[in-house]
């Protein structure tokens, strides 16, 4: 019997805490890609839920069901054969969930991008988000979002300019020439102490 192949489409997902610069490193890495590819941005694609209405319910009650919805629509584009960037998509603090979301890329060329912060930095920028967020939010994410994260490119936003870490991001990924490179080594992330875990 013949082994299959992984498809070759494309399917770059960037994860990384609130503020850390995912969707600017998003958006340069779909202008310096050497293939098109569409990109998604989670904050402006998932769809507006109707948690107040009497009559809503998620599928089989589970609340999850919503968010691997949202990663399966998006599969539906690489499924057409269309190479795709993910911004900051994955769920927080359900690693059964995120796993899940992953899995749903299984059959094409997954990459994860791992975006990491200094935490002044995070601090500041949370500060000009136009969005109201809990105070601290983007800090307490950086602590433990990237635990059990098996990335193919790591990159630190702190200092550098989204174009110039969209050319390491690149790099890393052996996606500077032609986008079936295999995967550059995975790059492990230290664990840091985890807060409670409470939503807002």
């Amino acid at each position: 019997m013949t082994n299959r192949q992984p498809s070759p489409t494309l399917v770059i997902l960037v994860s990384g805490p609130s503020s850390s610069g995912k969707t600017s490193l998003a958006r340069a890495l779909q202008q310096r890609l050497p293939v098109p590819a569409v990109l998604v941005e989670a904050d402006r694609a998932f769809p507006n839920v109707p948690h107040t209405h009497p009559g809503w319910d998620s599928p089989a009650g589970d609340p999850g069901a919503v968010v691997l919805a949202f990663h399966e629509s998006v599969a539906t584009w690489a499924r057409a054969g269309f190479h795709v960037i993910l911004d900051g998509s994955l769920p927080y603090e359900d690693r059964d969930l995120r796993d899940a979301c992953m899995g749903v890329f299984a059959p094409y060329d997954l990459r994860l991008v791992g975006v990491t912060c200094a935490d002044p930095e995070l601090t500041a920028r949370e500060r000009t988000r136009p969005e109201v967020r809990p105070v601290g939010w983007a800090s307490r994410q950086a602590r433990d979002i990237h635990d059990g994260m098996r990335y193919a490119a790591l990159v630190d936003t702190s200092v550098r300019s989204s174009q110039e870490c969209a050319e390491d991001v690149l790099a890393q990924l052996g996606l500077d020439a032609e986008p079936t490179t295999p995967p550059a080594p995975h790059h492990p992330v230290p664990s840091g102490p985890r807060p409670d875990r409470e939503r807002p």
